[in-house]
């Protein structure tokens, strides 16, 4: 599935926002045809990919207020400032991707090439106790 992040809109009681996660089912890269795997491995797969990206989510969602309080900028303009203030969100932004990018490429190497389901259903574990133990 494509999955889209970023950050919801400040709120008083959020401080930044929180980091969010969406999925559009109509972007499946998926194709529903004859792959040579069993459809419910590959859609487990893609479960996995959507809760790794959950996990790395609540873990930034939880280091927002630590984010926000180290984002300081000082300018000569309000506007000045504020593309300091992006330029930084952007580089926490880039960091989150890259943390779910490499989670993900190490699952992809462990279970994608080929019919790997004893690989996939470790993964399937290891990710569910992850989610468990980390907080919405």
């Amino acid at each position: 599935f494509q999955a889209e992040d970023g950050i919801r809109d400040r709120s008083p009681s959020r401080g930044l926002g929180d980091v969010y996660k969406r999925q559009d089912p109509d972007c499946s890269w998926w194709n529903p045809g004859d792959l040579g795997l069993p459809a419910s491995y590959v859609l487990r797969h893609e479960q996995i990919h959507f809760a790794i990206f959950e996990i790395e989510v609540r873990k930034m969602n939880a280091r927002l207020p630590e984010l926000e309080a180290r984002f300081t900028a000082t300018a000569g303009t309000e506007e000045a400032a504020v593309e300091l203030l992006q330029q930084q969100l952007e580089e926490a932004h880039t960091l989150f991707n890259e943390r779910v990018l490499v989670r993900s490429r190490a699952f992809d190497e462990d279970t994608s090439m080929g019919h790997r389901p004893k690989a996939q259903a470790f993964w399937w574990s290891r990710i569910n106790a992850e989610l468990s133990s980390t907080p919405d």
